[in-house]
């Protein structure tokens, strides 16, 4: 058996880094193939494959998917098994405002792109669509804990079954089964749903290309001098109109809020307020008069000293009828803050990838450097970056393990840094 266990583990080495525990079980060298992909055909990586015998107990053989969502099981004799693919702990991974948009549009006119696409749009897993799932999907993007952190990240399905165009639409099987004694029965292939993910954006693998983004969109409002005790309005214009859906954290420092007005009427309540920091998102034509917050100062001091963007939950981020995406930035009299803004990583926490975007007050080499909690150095780009917003990919393989790291940004007089968490 010891000798049958050292030849599993070399051969699960050259078919490409699958990794088994030692097992008592008897292994046959035939492998059976299997493939995860979303239902437009991008393979999904580092899913961990779940294998149970008859009885449903887990059998020690551990094996994940390649970057083309490709996975090797090897056989075991005598035995049938049950394989469940997993992926956890990438939630907002392709889930921002835009799917809001397209959940919302989709209720309306019950036309969706796919049943997979109804599958990804059933937030709570009940296996229909409905307010309760538009609910869930509004408060994630608004930056509150929801029971869809609770949910695995992804879903997956049988390949060969098609999913219902009505309720209850998660009818097709989570598992398959490998029958050793029908050798043509050995189909293992699934179709990948990202949970929330309506437009296919989240990015599934390593391989796959980061989502261009479009342009920049400026809100804007006057700067003015706060004192202590006293009441404002702070109008916030964008600067871009053909947009159809945008989302933003901002940050209100020691202002006290007390109103947030959309043309004339009070949408306080629509609006999450957690530790002083503003969050909104906003789904239809967006106006250019967009928001006009009421608050009341606390001390002395200059608006644009007080008011930033804040990303640590969301990404401030616009798209256009076209699906193009927009970064978008503060202003305070139609000018930009004259600082290095350094972004939270997404997703956080990540599994495979997460991307650090920043923006610059002005074209300039800048450094991008990630450290681990002991202070040691793991990985250093430097490179120049033109003014405005620029982003930076950092893979798992360009760290140790699991666990909480720094990065920190630096120009030739600025700096900022900020933690991530590798799941």
């Amino acid at each position: 058996m010891a000798r049958m266990t050292f030849i599993l583990l070399i051969f699960l080495y050259l078919v490409g880094g699958l990794w088994a525990q030692p097992s008592a079980v008897n292994i046959d060298m035939n492998p059976v193939k299997g493939q995860l992909k979303t239902d437009l055909g991008s393979g999904v990586e580092n899913a961990k494959i779940i294998i149970e015998d008859a009885d449903g107990s887990l059998l020690p053989i551990l094996v994940s998917s390649d970057a083309s969502g490709g996975f090797l099981i090897p056989t075991v004799v005598g035995s049938d098994f049950l394989v469940r693919p997993q992926k956890d702990g990438d939630v907002g991974n392709g889930v921002d405002i835009w799917d809001l948009f397209e959940l919302e549009n989709a209720l309306t006119t019950q036309n969706f792109r796919s049943s997979y696409q109804k599958l990804a749009a059933d937030i709570n897993d009940d296996g229909r669509v409905d307010d309760q799932d538009v609910k869930i999907l509004r408060h994630f993007v608004l930056g509150a804990p929801t029971e869809f952190e609770k949910q695995a990240s992804w879903r997956f399905y049988d390949a060969m079954c098609l999913p219902p165009t009505s309720a209850p639409f998660h009818t097709c099987s989570t598992t398959k089964q490998y029958l050793t004694n029908n050798p043509s029965v050995h189909n293992l292939d699934f179709v990948a749903v990202k949970v929330g993910d309506l437009n296919n954006s989240a990015l599934s693998n390593s391989q796959r290309p980061i989502a261009h983004v479009y342009g920049e969109v400026l809100l804007n409002t006057p700067n003015k001098r706060l004192l202590p005790g006293l009441e404002y309005e702070i109008p916030i214009e964008i600067s871009y109109e053909d947009l159809v859906a945008c989302q933003w954290a901002l940050s209100l420092g020691d202002l006290e809020l007390l109103d947030v007005e959309e043309s004339g009427h009070s949408i306080l309540d629509q609006v999450r307020l957690h530790k002083n920091v503003l969050y909104f998102g906003h789904v239809g034509k967006v106006p250019r008069q967009l928001l006009t917050l009421k608050v009341r100062a606390r001390h002395k001091a200059l608006l644009s000293d007080v008011l930033s963007l804040a990303s640590e939950r969301m990404r401030p981020m616009a798209y256009d009828e076209e699906e193009e995406v927009y970064n978008i930035n503060f202003a305070f009299d139609g000018k930009t803050p004259h600082k290095l803004t350094l972004y939270q990583n997404e997703p956080n926490p990540f599994g495979e990838e997460t991307i650090i975007r920043f923006y610059l007050p002005e074209s300039t080499v800048a450094t991008l450097t990630v450290y681990d909690l002991n202070g040691r150095v793991l990985k250093t780009i430097q490179a120049f970056y033109e003014k405005g917003m620029n982003s930076i990919s950092i893979a798992k393989s360009d760290l140790n393990s699991s666990g909480i790291y720094f990065y920190k940004l630096e120009t030739n007089n600025q700096s900022a840094f900020r933690k991530m968490l590798l799941l």
